[in-house]
């Protein structure tokens, strides 16, 4: 339960910032927003009485969901050309460690 959380909540942390990358690209904030959308609903399926195979399911969806957003977030910096500069820093998927 505990990962789980937190992945909703460094998304929530994190939203603006991935909204703000995409800059003027109206039909990929809408996309990108969706995602945001389903792992904060998330949230609400994650209660004290939790199953184990109920908190596998969500920790699924909610790594695919994070995936959508991580290929969004690259589809944006290639088409604004971001990688070239000096300061970009790739994403790091922290969730490869655990599988």
């Amino acid at each position: 339960m505990k990962e789980i959380t937190t992945i909703i909540d460094a998304v929530e942390a994190d939203m603006w910032n991935y909204l703000e990358e995409l800059g003027e690209m109206d039909l990929e904030k809408l996309h990108l927003m969706n995602i945001i959308q389903k792992v904060l609903k998330c949230r609400v399926e994650v209660t004290t009485t939790l199953t184990s195979t109920k908190a596998n399911e969500i920790l699924q969806r909610l790594k695919g969901h994070l995936c959508s957003l991580q290929s969004q977030l690259d589809d944006a910096r290639r088409k604004k050309d971001i990688t070239s500069k000096p300061n970009y820093v790739p994403f790091y998927n922290w969730l490869d460690e655990h599988e």
